[in-house]
């Protein structure tokens, strides 16, 4: 997922391809960021993720489509 505060966007790529983006509605800073899980639901009723991350990576501003094909091309452990 990129979200991209000065274009006011969200994307969702698969695989380095797009395949879905919409108008960011609310500010990130809206957020109550109290409960940061990977494979863990707020919801008491939902298991937890019965597997494993293989890589998860945070940039500190938004790629551009070309940068995140390039990053699934580059594979795991490679930096932009």
């Amino acid at each position: 997922m990129v979200i991209d505060v000065s274009a006011q966007s969200m994307a969702i790529y698969q695989d380095g391809s797009p395949i879905a983006n919409c108008a960011l509605a609310h500010p990130l800073s809206a957020i109550d960021d109290v409960n940061n899980w990977l494979g863990h639901s707020n919801y008491v009723a939902d298991v937890d993720l019965s597997g494993t991350f293989d890589e998860f990576r945070i940039y500190s501003a938004a790629l551009t489509a070309s940068e995140l094909n390039a990053s699934f091309v580059a594979g795991p452990d490679a930096s932009l």
